[in-house]
C-alpha cells in the first residue's frame, strides 16, 4: 500500500466514525424506547414521535444542507453534523419530559445527514478502484454502531437486580434513568469523532469549486498515485468548466431537465427502495418485536444484540465484495432476500394466538422483576383464547393501568403467545434481513449515490434523495407502533411485502453497474446531451 493509499484509507476511516456514531445513537432507542414509554406515559403516536424524530429532524436538515455544504465545504459541515450529534447524545441523557426528549432526539436527526454527507466526500476523496470498498466501510461501521448499542442496553438490562424494591431504589437501574444511561453511553464517541475530524483534508472538487487549486492539487498529491495527479485534475476541471457558476436553485434546475431524466428515476428509485425495506423497523424495534413472539426482555435484547453482530458480519461482506461483483447483482439479491424475510414474517406471524393458563401465569411469576405484579385478572381469564396480538393487547388494556402496561405489555405477550409455525423462523428471519441489508441495499444506495450523481448537481442531489429517503424512513418509524397496534404486527409486516416486491421490480429495470468507473465516466453514461 502506497503512502498515497494510506492518507485516503485514513481520511476514510475517519470519516466513516459517523458511521459508528450513526449506529449507537440509532440503536440504543431500541432497549431505552419500553423504559421512556412508561416514564412519559406515552400512546403509540407518541412513541413513534420519540423514535422517529432523529429522521424528522434529518427532513428540516436535508433541505438546507446542500447549501450548507456548498458554501461550507464539505470538512465543515462534517464537523458541524459531528457537534449536533454531541448535543442531541447530551439533552437525550438529561431529558425531564417527552418534550425535551423529542428535542435531543430532533438535534441527532439534524446529524443524520452525516451519512450523505460522508458518502459525498468519500465519492470525491476515494480512488475510483477503491471507491466502493472505502463507500461501504460506512455502512460497516453502522453495524457496529447498533451492535455495540444493543450490547450496551443488553448488559444494563442484564445486570438489574431480582429484587423489585432494589431496582426502584437504584440510581443506575431504576426505570427512570436506566435509558439515561443508554443514551449517555453515546456521549464519548460523538466528541471523539469531532476532534478526529479536524485532521482530514477537504474535498479537492470543492477547493477548485472555490478557485482554491493550490489547495485542491495538495489534497490530491497526498490521495493519488504521483502519475494520476495531473489526469485527475484535469478530469475535475473538465466536469466543472461549465458548472463553476451554478448556485443552489440553478443546480435544482438543471437536475429537473430532460437530460437528467435517468438521474432523477435513480435518485428517487433507490431512495424509496432503501426507505421502504423496513430497516428503520428491525433496528429500532427489533426488542420489542422479539418479546411479542415470546422472548423475555433480556433475552430480546441478547437476540437483538445478535442481529446487530450480523449488521457487522453483512457489511464486512459487502466491504470484500463489492468491487468484486459489482453493485447490481448484490443490490438485486439483497431485495429478494428482503421479500423472502418480510413474507416470512407474515405468514408465521398469522398463526399467533394467546391463551391465558395456569403454565402461563407461572412463567409470569417467573419473571426477573415481576414479584409484585397483579396477576388477579388473568386468573379470572383462564381458558380464554385471543385470536390476535390487537385483540389480547385490547383485553389487557382493559384490566391495567396504562402507565404499568406500557412497561409490562411485553412481559404479558411473551408468557401467553403460541405459534403454529415455531418463533425460530421469524428470529432467524429477522437475523438474515440484517444480514442482507447490510450486504446490499443499505450500503449501495450511498455507493450509487455517490458515483451517478454528475458534479453540476452533486451538492444538492445527494441531500435531495437523502431527504425523500429520510421523510419515508421517519414515516416507517412513526407509525409502526400505531400499525401494530391497529392493524397488529402479521398485516404490519405484509405491507412491507408488498413494498419490497414493488423494490425489486424498480432494481432489475433501473439499477445500472458502475463499478471500475469514474465519476466522470458514469456521468458521461448517464445523462443525456
Amino acid at each position: 500500500m502506497t503512502l498515497q493509499d494510506r492518507t485516503a484509507l485514513r481520511y476514510a476511516i475517519i470519516v466513516v466514525i459517523g458511521g459508528l456514531v450513526f449506529g449507537l445513537d440509532a440503536g440504543v432507542i431500541g432497549g431505552a424506547v419500553k423504559y421512556i414509554k412508561a416514564e412519559f406515559d406515552l400512546t403509540p403516536l407518541q412513541v413513534g414521535t420519540v423514535v422517529g424524530a432523529p429522521a424528522f429532524g434529518a427532513n428540516f436538515a436535508l433541505l438546507c444542507v446542500g447549501w450548507i455544504v456548498a458554501t461550507l465545504g464539505r470538512k465543515r459541515t462534517l464537523l458541524l453534523i459531528a457537534f449536533f450529534y454531541l448535543a442531541s447524545s447530551i439533552f437525550s441523557a438529561f431529558a425531564t419530559s417527552y418534550y425535551m426528549l423529542v428535542f435531543g432526539r430532533l438535534l441527532a436527526g439534524l446529524a443524520f445527514t452525516s451519512l450523505g454527507i460522508s458518502s459525498m466526500y468519500i465519492g470525491e476523496v476515494a480512488p475510483a478502484k477503491n471507491r466502493g470498498k472505502f463507500m461501504s466501510s460506512m455502512q460497516f461501521m453502522i453495524g457496529i454502531g447498533f451492535f455495540v448499542a444493543y450490547l450496551l442496553d443488553y448488559l444494563i438490562v442484564d445486570l438489574r437486580p431480582e429484587d423489585p424494591a432494589m431496582i426502584s431504589s437504584s440510581f443506575v437501574f431504576s426505570n427512570s434513568h436506566i435509558w439515561r444511561f443508554m443514551f449517555a453511553s453515546t456521549i464519548i464517541p460523538c466528541f471523539l469523532w469531532f476532534i478526529f475530524l479536524f485532521t482530514v483534508s477537504e474535498s479537492p472538487r470543492w477547493l477548485i469549486q472555490k478557485k482554491r487549486e493550490d489547495e485542491a492539487l495538495k489534497v490530491i498529491k497526498k490521495i493519488e498515485n504521483p502519475d494520476n495527479v495531473q489526469s485527475v485534475l484535469a478530469e475535475i476541471h473538465d466536469s466543472l468548466d461549465k458548472v463553476t457558476k451554478l448556485g443552489i436553485f440553478d443546480q435544482l434546475r438543471a437536475l429537473f431537465t430532460k437530460r437528467m431524466k435517468i438521474v432523477l428515476i435513480l435518485g428517487f428509485g433507490l431512495a424509496i427502495t432503501q426507505a421502504c425495506a423496513g430497516m428503520g423497523v428491525i433496528s429500532y424495534y427489533a426488542p420489542s418485536i422479539f418479546e411479542q413472539i415470546g422472548f423475555s426482555e433480556t433475552s430480546a435484547l441478547f437476540q437483538a444484540t445478535i442481529v446487530g453482530l450480523l449488521g457487522i458480519v453483512g457489511s464486512g461482506v459487502a466491504v470484500i465484495v463489492v468491487d468484486k461483483f459489482g453493485r447490481r447483482p448484490i443490490y438485486i439479491f439483497g431485495a429478494v432476500v428482503i421479500l423472502v424475510v418480510h413474507s416470512t414474517m407474515w405468514l408465521s406471524l398469522k398463526t399467533e394466538t394467546y391463551t391465558v393458563t395456569d403454565d402461563g401465569i407461572a412463567k409470569m411469576q417467573m419473571i426477573k422483576g415481576n414479584a409484585d405484579m397483579d396477576l388477579t385478572p388473568l386468573k379470572n381469564a383462564i381458558g380464554t383464547v385471543y385470536k390476535s396480538d390487537v385483540e389480547f393487547k385490547t383485553f389487557l388494556e382493559s384490566q391495567y393501568d396504562k402507565k404499568y402496561l406500557n412497561l409490562n405489555e411485553n412481559k404479558f405477550v411473551s408468557a401467553f403467545v403460541h405459534f403454529a409455525i415455531s418463533p425460530t423462523i421469524i428470529v432467524g428471519a429477522i437475523f438474515l434481513f440484517k444480514f442482507a441489508f447490510f450486504l446490499s441495499v443499505g450500503p449501495l444506495m450511498w455507493v450509487i449515490f455517490s458515483e451517478v450523481m454528475p458534479n453540476a448537481v452533486r451538492s444538492v442531489s445527494i441531500p435531495l434523495f437523502g431527504f425523500v429517503t429520510s421523510v419515508l424512513a421517519w414515516a416507517t418509524q412513526k407509525y409502526f407502533p400505531w400499525e401494530v397496534a391497529t392493524l397488529g404486527i402479521s398485516n404490519t409486516f405484509l405491507l412491507y411485502a408488498i413494498l419490497a416486491v414493488v423494490s425489486l421490480i424498480f432494481i432489475f429495470i433501473f439499477v445500472p453497474e458502475t463499478k471500475n468507473k469514474t465519476i466522470e465516466q458514469i456521468e458521461h453514461d448517464l445523462v443525456k446531451e
